[in-house]
């Protein structure tokens, strides 16, 4: 079977072993064990080292029933702090950048931007308004790079209030996929549960989206969740520039990412 779908997780592992059952039948038992790469695979390429060592720690956590839990900070935008926070975040050369919209399709004259999310390190994630874009605006024409998760959605909602990637851009799940090709599923909610321990953030994005596919809207103090997004893609970002580089990947990487801005 194909390992993909079941990494990290805890099965039951049926084997024979030489002992004799009082019939002479060989006796068969059940061992749990989890599921990861063949450890020689190593060998051949660096990185499936990381992932090994990533899927053994999450079966121990679930044997042992020990997680990680982030102490993770999101905070709205507001009169009382814009000015702090466009300051600070206007000084560092790297962001991650996330937009919740009200559709997928930027395309369609009746969807519209529900908010702007920044991180600019972990665990932490400032919510702006949409009537807050010029101060995004100004935040983001001052980066060296700007990083998300399927950022050509993300750039193209930007391009349409106004705001032109002018910037070099870091898209996670290209290098997820770099890294990775076989991962059989690269959704950020995915990598970000399996890879970053987040279940907890994303399961708690997921109940306040439920006002919006509900036809509701959550309270602007519900609304800090959407900071989930840029946190994990930042986090996601630190964890793979490395790892590109220590595979040799990043000179393919950053062509990536031209393309993509061309395209975009």
């Amino acid at each position: 079977m194909s390992i993909g779908r079941e990494r990290g997780k805890i099965l039951d592992f049926q084997y024979t072993t030489r002992l004799l059952d009082p019939d002479g039948n060989k006796v068969k038992k059940t061992a749990k064990v989890i599921v990861t790469y063949h450890p020689s695979a190593a060998n051949y390429k660096k990185v499936m080292a990381n992932y090994i060592y990533s899927d053994i720690s999450k079966g121990i956590d679930k044997a042992t029933g020990i997680t990680v839990k982030t102490n993770s900070k999101y905070q709205l935008v507001n009169k009382d702090n814009l000015k702090e926070v466009v300051n600070r975040l206007y000084n560092h050369p790297i962001i991650c950048a996330d937009v919740e919209t009200s559709s997928l399709d930027y395309m369609d004259k009746r969807a519209y931007l529900r908010s702007i999310n920044m991180s600019i390190v972990p665990h932490e994630s400032w919510i702006f308004k949409p009537e807050q874009i010029e101060q995004v605006k100004e935040i983001l024409y001052h980066k060296d790079l700007v990083i998300n998760h399927n950022i050509k959605f993300d750039l193209q909602w930007l391009d349409r209030y106004g705001i032109k990637c002018k910037f070099k851009i870091f898209d996670t799940k290209v290098a997820k996929h770099l890294l990775d090709e076989n991962c059989p599923d690269k959704s950020l909610e995915k990598l970000a549960i399996t890879e970053l321990d987040m279940e907890e953030e994303m399961n708690a994005k997921d109940g306040m989206k439920h006002h919006w596919k509900d036809g509701t809207e959550p309270t602007w103090e519900e609304l800090r969740l959407c900071g989930v997004d840029s946190d994990a893609s930042l986090r996601l970002a630190n964890k793979y520039l490395p790892m590109l580089k220590e595979e040799g990947l990043w000179s393919l990487m950053k062509t990536e990412m031209k393309v993509l801005k061309t395209l975009t």
